[in-house]
């Protein structure tokens, strides 16, 4: 096609197409942050509001609050004395607690014995009572040594007779520990 308008009349319509093409952009951005604004503006209220009745409950909860006194004090000091008291004395270990002794007893099990229950009552001694079934008997008598290995088990005994089944036994092993 054939431009039959001047050089200066051509060069003038595309500074007024890049012009008007500007302003499209320019206008397209400031729509696009007044309504950015717009749906941001009620979150914001929603959440000063929010804010405002947080802190004017927090301050309510305040004044419920009771001054330090020498009674209040007193209690404190009487309740810290009998958490000590619940605390594992001296004579326990990190290693000879219950759940150490779970976790070491747990870790030497073989694969095709498996634990259904587990209680424990301390004594002089640590007592450990396990119950399960037991795929052979060879994996019951394994673990018995495997035990009495330990050096925080001072014995590993059956309960009941294991040696007349071959298969899906059922055991109940009680530990001792120091």
């Amino acid at each position: 096609m054939i431009n039959l308008l001047p050089k200066s009349e051509r060069v003038h319509i595309k500074k007024e197409y890049k012009l008007r093409v500007l302003v499209l952009v320019l206008k397209s951005f400031l729509i696009l942050e007044v309504l950015t604004a717009g749906l941001f503006f009620p979150s914001y209220y929603i959440i000063t509001q929010r804010v405002k009745g947080s802190s004017d409950e927090l301050e309510a909860k305040k004044k419920l609050i009771p001054p330090e006194n020498a009674a209040a004090a007193s209690q404190i000091t009487e309740i810290k004395g009998e958490i000590v008291l619940l605390k594992p004395g001296a004579e326990a270990t990190p290693e000879t607690l219950p759940s150490a002794l779970l976790t070491q007893v747990l870790a030497t099990k073989p694969d095709g014995i498996g634990i259904s229950s587990f209680a424990y009552a301390v004594t002089p001694t640590l007592s450990v009572q396990l119950t399960g079934i037991s795929a052979t008997r060879e994996d019951l008598l394994q673990y018995q040594r495997d035990l009495k290995n330990n050096p925080h088990v001072t014995d590993a005994k059956y309960g009941e007779s294991f040696i007349t089944k071959k298969s899906d036994i059922p055991f109940t092993l009680t530990i001792t520990a120091h």
